[in-house]
């Protein structure tokens, strides 16, 4: 296997099974998070040079007391190019009992050179378990204005918490391949889209369901 992985799928449970899978391969038994020789990048934002200078430095120094060390890029897709490009010969060639793993829903979404140098895994989909209300969000796309603006109303609230729900819903209806469901598609990632920029989740909403 290589030092290098990438851990591609639209599902979070079954991405987080795979990171497990593999600690638990290399005979770690502790929770991936707490394990104090892993170094983890998670930004909701883009993942800039900075950031591959920070993995670099880190690499540096000597392990804390495991033998084998862990780098685990979340959102990889939010690498820039300029941090992929800076990021390849590590990616290549990792130093000794290093394991570097890019954690995306969208493998593609990265540059063929970073891809050609990892061992890709696409883990399968677990169901993902959304509730009566999330199941409906179809349903709010033909209500009126002001059921729309109900909705928003009560499911926008902390951005980091709607973020993750926004994810949710994309993983529940990327399930279906019905012309409904990429509408619906569409407007998670303009949602999506408008929030990362700032904008409040409520505001976000309203104006896309509107």
């Amino acid at each position: 296997m290589l030092h290098s992985i990438i851990i591609s799928s639209a599902d979070k449970k079954s991405r987080e099974e795979a990171i497990k899978k593999i600690f638990r391969k290399k005979g770690k038994n502790q929770k991936v998070k707490e394990n104090p020789d892993t170094l983890i990048i998670d930004q909701e934002k883009a993942i800039g040079i900075e950031s591959i200078r920070k993995i670099k430095n880190w690499l540096s120094k000597k392990a804390y007391q495991e033998k084998k060390r862990f780098i685990l890029i979340y959102q990889a897709q939010n690498l820039t190019p300029e941090a992929q490009n800076a990021f390849l010969k590590t990616l290549e060639e990792p130093p000794l009992n290093t394991i570097i793993i890019l954690i995306t829903d969208n493998s593609y979404q990265l540059l063929p050179t970073i891809i050609s140098r990892c061992q890709v895994i696409r883990p399968k989909k677990t169901t993902v378990d959304c509730s009566l209300q999330d199941k409906q969000f179809a349903e709010i796309l033909n209500k009126n204005i002001g059921k729309k603006i109900i909705f928003a109303h009560n499911r926008g609230g902390e951005r980091q918490k709607f973020l993750s729900w926004i994810n949710e819903q994309k993983q529940y209806y990327r399930q279906s391949l019905t012309p409904e469901a990429t509408k619906i598609l569409l407007t998670l990632e303009q949602i999506e889209t408008m929030t990362k920029a700032n904008v409040s989740p409520r505001l976000a909403l309203i104006y896309s369901l509107l």
